[in-house]
């Protein structure tokens, strides 16, 4: 009897010290979680950021083509009259 005591004890205290470990590892994850979540809301905000900046890079992009296109049918229609001008 004394040593299935023994054992049931010795089991008692195998499982206690798991328990232990396991809310060590419970307390680890739940770190790790908040961390992971913190840096996912950060790397959200980048892209967000990011695309923004794309947004507004393309915009500023098709504002120069129409500045261009304005500068060289500017260009030509000066070219033009200068041309009739000096014909008269």
């Amino acid at each position: 009897m004394e040593k299935v005591n023994k054992l049931i004890d010795d089991l008692v205290a195998e499982l206690k010290q798991d328990q232990i470990n396991d809310d060590s590892k419970k307390e680890y994850c739940a770190v790790q979680f908040y961390l992971t979540d913190d840096k996912k809301k950060g790397l959200d905000k980048s892209i967000s950021d990011l695309e923004t900046a794309i947004v507004e890079g393309k915009d500023g992009i098709l504002t120069l083509k129409d500045e261009i296109d304005a500068l060289e049918d500017s260009r030509l229609s000066s070219g033009r009259r200068s041309t009739k001008t000096s014909v008269s």
